[in-house]
């Protein structure tokens, strides 16, 4: 989707590249000192060491496709956004190569579910780069080069969320409701989507009364279909987010070429970064898409959610767009009986 998401600037944004190179012996590290990035360095050394204690890691680890993402860090104030992937030096040391900008939070926050359309041109066109550093390079040249350009625009031009929350909106309200069924499936088996929504919901809630740095994150399956696969995710982040009560509670966003979307609310999920670099997945990796939990079943709002929400559902014409509407009510709800 060549879209030119573009307008005025409100802020400049930096980059980095850090890793492995193939026909390198040492770190590869571009820009790489700002905190928010030396948080992601470590949180991917972090999983590379949990990856390790399993069998077979290196070939897992080396099958592992790219990653396209946009994470914020601990202080909640900056947000990376890049791709990366599964390299090593030439001793066969792993890490994986990582390229990305650096924007901020006021800016990413309010339109965190857009991120998959608005950025879509720039990740693929990062991941061609970073394959191209990882078959050619010994400095990532291209990739530093890359990065630097579309940094450099960012004094001229940014991101127009606007252009694309009206992709979103259109796509919303021309496809029915039920063409996220896919998606609800996640590692489990092939459930409703409702109750794909009311474990979200009641999560989200049960997260803002008992936060965790170790929270289970949500996973999507996508259509594999270029541009599809982008506005797939983007209505389910966009689901997601008004099922957790509205902007601020995604904290990670990640995408694999294998069409997965991980979400993170409120922390980047420290069991994040080993699976995304090759771990073998369990049931309490990811949170249950497909059963009806009971820690929240008691809850006072819960019936009436789920016979509502089954209700609209039922109906084949029901849309996206209605149900982002109906999502809105119930995450607001939520949020308001939490105060």
């Amino acid at each position: 989707m060549g879209m030119p998401f573009l307008r005025p600037p409100e802020q400049v944004s930096d980059y980095a590249v850090f890793g492995k190179l193939p026909h390198r012996a040492d770190f590869v590290r571009v820009n790489a000192t700002h905190p928010t990035v030396n948080e992601l360095d470590e949180r991917l050394a972090a999983g590379l060491v949990a990856l390790a204690d399993s069998s077979d890691w290196e070939q897992r680890y080396d099958n592992m496709p790219a990653v396209v993402y946009a994470c914020r860090d601990r202080t909640v104030r900056n947000w990376m956004i890049g791709a990366w992937r599964a390299s090593r030096d030439q001793a066969g040391r792993r890490f994986p190569l990582v390229g990305g900008v650096l924007r901020g939070a006021e800016e990413i926050e309010a339109n965190a579910p857009m991120i998959p359309i608005a950025y879509e041109v720039f990740h693929d066109d990062l991941v061609t780069q970073i394959d191209n550093a990882l078959d050619n390079s010994v400095e990532a040249l291209s990739c530093q080069q890359y990065l630097q350009g579309y940094s450099a625009d960012f004094n001229v031009h940014a991101i127009d969320f606007n252009l694309a929350r009206a992709v979103l909106n259109r796509f919303a309200d021309m496809t029915p409701a039920t063409a996220l069924e896919r998606g609800s499936a996640s590692f489990f088996s092939n459930e409703s989507l409702s109750q794909a929504c009311l474990n979200i919901a009641f999560h989200a809630d049960f997260l803002r009364r008992f936060p965790s740095d170790d929270n289970q994150p949500i996973v999507i399956h996508l259509p594999g279909e270029p541009g599809q696969s982008a506005l797939a995710a983007a209505a389910w982040l966009d689901l997601i987010e008004r099922l957790s009560g509205g902007p601020g509670r995604i904290a990670g966003i990640f995408l694999t070429s294998g069409s997965r979307l991980y979400v993170c609310l409120d922390s980047v999920a420290e069991k994040m970064m080993p699976l995304l670099l090759g771990n073998v997945f369990s049931d309490d990796d990811a949170l249950n898409l497909a059963t009806e939990q009971e820690v929240w079943r008691s809850h006072r709002f819960y019936s009436e959610t789920a016979y509502a929400l089954s209700r609209l559902l039922a109906n084949p014409a029901a849309s996206v767009a209605e149900l982002l509407k109906f999502a809105t009510h119930v995450g607001g709800r939520l949020a308001v009986s939490r105060q």
